[in-house]
């Protein structure tokens, strides 16, 4: 039997034949090359992968990297890996880019490495990527030409963009032109803008239903050092934004590669907002998220617990006394809230004292909150007589989690708050005044599945105040804090829509009504409420906008007076002159069960409006720092 010997002609031929039907089925699409996936059939036309907890292999060129590190000091690392161009699947509802998650391994790939890749299909949080548990990648060519990224015009609406952008999820994108910032950088090496396509105005959220599917997140390279990435504020123009596309907590963000190739046109900054001047006869209220303000001392042995430096915390202690006297005009009452201790009060009132002429008493109880962090009431003794302080706890059948031994829960509920409302009553120039300040639940753990704590400790703020008032229905309230919920969710309704309280801010133009800027959509997270009997009294609403749009390395800038804290400060004037003489008598009775049915619209006079209570759907958002969840 004769013997057929292959020739180098034989094997070239075959060679060409192999590399052409490589090339055709990638052109229709087609998943598979031999035993390898394309990217986009590996991520599919879904949200979850049709490979999910599969072994995978297939071959790709890095277009990106990230690290970042968690609330345990862990830091991880990602790569992004893309189809070669040429090799895609050629389907536009299937992303031709994927994230390995490499674990607390440092990757040796390089951008433009080609690298092949076997290793489990897994979903992180919405995230579609490959494993680190037995994860192999070895590179197989280097300086291979990049994808061409592709430029993103997301839609207004919060289901399309998701939709939008699940299609380009791990691929290089780019926005072209100039963007706008609409949130400033954060320590967590980030910020957020908004195309050229969007419109010019600011992005205010209310609901979790408004439209803000144009801002599109920005993280650098590195949440461990931000080393080369810009500081920006709210407004500055951003060009040369490129980078592969991440699903992190609940957003999609551009990973910036190149944080050399930004260019920064900085819009000029507005000027410092000035106090009121107060008429005889007036007092001032304001609001004050002191963001984690910590002592350096380690309480708790957690490397969680914020630990500022004798020198970190002079500053921050100089800079909320500027915002105080300087931005407020040293107010007759101020709740706060995230302070450790009453002793970092005393030497922040201390620090006033000159600032203001007076140095502020200081309502302060120890709370149950794990972090350490409570609420307090600051008041100028001149005109402020406090007579009783109580914290306002209770019971819930919702999960809290939360541990008070100051109060016995019945089987099957718990205590509602870690940090509960402080109850002050006090009088202003013999004037009696009852006033709550809160600081509600987080959205840390979930929007939705923090959502019922929220409206459980607003329903109980509704009692509190319902309880005063049928006693004296002329009763002067003030329930103010921060209630990390937006205007106009169940939460801020559940204490407004019967009428028994107004939100003053609501008086506040709509594009300067926002206290806090997450994701880059502005927000009104503080609120200052108040009773029908002060409603007609108020003469003045403000929010000071010097935090919320500055860069967070302004807060470690002795000289500026901006960014003492990440949320802004609202401010009320009220009238005393027809407020009723004899001051409420407080007389708590048990909570009841029911909120008050709507009543009519309550009028503002001082501003000549009418506000309506409007029920409108659930809304929030995250005020932490966002660490990866591993």
């Amino acid at each position: 039997m004769p013997v057929f010997k292959f020739t180098n002609l034989h094997y070239g031929i075959i060679t060409v034949l192999m590399v052409s039907l490589m090339l055709t089925y990638a052109g229709k699409g087609l998943a598979r090359q031999g035993n390898l996936l394309t990217i986009g059939a590996i991520q599919g036309s879904a949200d979850i992968s049709p490979y999910i907890n599969e072994i995978v292999s297939f071959r790709g060129v890095v277009t990106g990297f990230y690290e970042d590190r968690n609330t345990a000091g862990l830091t991880y690392y990602t790569l992004f890996v893309q189809d070669i161009p040429g090799f895609e699947d050629a389907d536009p509802d299937t992303s031709d880019g994927i994230a390995v998650f490499l674990g607390r391994q440092r990757p040796s790939a390089r951008h433009g490495d080609q690298v092949y890749i076997t290793g489990q299909v897994t979903e992180f949080f919405g995230l579609t990527e490959i494993d680190d548990d037995g994860l192999k990648m070895a590179v197989e060519r280097t300086a291979v030409p990049l994808p061409a990224p592709v430029p993103i015009t997301p839609p207004p609406d919060n289901q399309a963009q998701s939709a939008y952008f699940e299609a380009l999820e791990g691929m290089l994108v780019t926005i072209a032109g100039s963007a706008r910032v609409t949130g400033p950088t954060f320590n967590g090496c980030g910020l957020a803008v908004v195309g050229p396509e969007a419109p010019d105005t600011r992005i205010i959220r209310q609901t979790t239903t408004d439209p803000i599917g144009q801002i599109v997140p920005i993280l650098h390279t590195s949440d461990v050092t931000c080393s080369g990435f810009p500081h920006v504020k709210t407004g500055d123009q951003i060009t040369g934004l490129t980078g592969p596309l991440i699903y992190h907590f609940d957003q999609f963000k551009l990973v910036q590669q190149k944080p050399e190739a930004l260019v920064i046109t900085a819009v000029n900054t507005p000027p410092v907002p000035t106090p009121p001047v107060l008429s005889a006869g007036q007092f001032s209220v304001a609001t004050y998220n002191l963001e984690n303000h910590f002592d350096e001392r380690d309480d708790t042995g957690d490397e969680a617990e914020p630990k500022p430096s004798a020198v970190e915390l002079a500053n921050k202690q100089a800079k909320i006394a500027r915002q105080i006297s300087e931005i407020l005009g040293c107010p007759t009452l101020i709740g706060v809230q995230e302070v450790e201790n009453e002793a970092i009060l005393q030497t922040l009132a201390d620090l006033l004292t000159p600032l203001c002429g007076f140095t502020y008493a200081i309502a302060h109880l120890e709370s149950a909150d794990v972090r350490g962090i409570d609420v307090a009431l600051l008041s100028d003794p001149r005109r402020v007589a406090v007579q009783h302080a109580v914290l306002q706890q209770t019971c819930t059948a919702v999960d809290t989690g939360i541990i008070d031994p100051t109060i016995p829960c019945p089987v099957g509920q718990q205590p509602l708050f870690s940090r509960p409302p402080l109850q002050v009553t006090l009088e202003v120039d013999g004037r009696g005044y009852t006033v709550f300040v809160n600081h509600f639940k987080s959205k840390r753990g979930g929007e939705t599945e923090t959502a019922p704590a929220r409206l459980a400790q607003a329903q109980h703020l509704h009692t509190l105040t319902h309880d005063l008032l049928a006693v004296d229905p002329h009763a002067a309230i003030l329930v103010l804090g921060d209630f990390n919920d937006y205007e106009r969710s169940p939460t801020l309704l559940a204490m407004t829509d019967s009428g028994q309280l107004t939100n003053l801010l609501a008086a506040v133009p709509l594009t300067q009504r926002y206290s806090f800027i997450f994701g880059g959509a502005a927000q009104l997270l503080d609120g200052i409420l108040a009773s029908p009997a002060l409603v007609s009294q108020v003469d003045m609403v403000t929010i000071q906008h010097v935090n919320a749009d500055y860069p967070q390395v302004l807060a470690a800038d002795p000289h500026a007076i901006y960014r003492a804290t990440d949320h802004d400060l609202p401010l009320v004037v009220l009238n005393q002159e027809s407020t009723p003489a004899a001051p409420a008598t407080a007389v708590i009775t048990p909570p009841s069960a029911a909120l008050l049915p709507s009543s009519s619209p309550v009028s503002l006079n001082a501003w000549g409006l009418t506000i309506t209570s409007v029920l409108v759907l659930a809304g929030g958002a995250a005020v932490y720092r966002i660490w990866r969840r591993r």
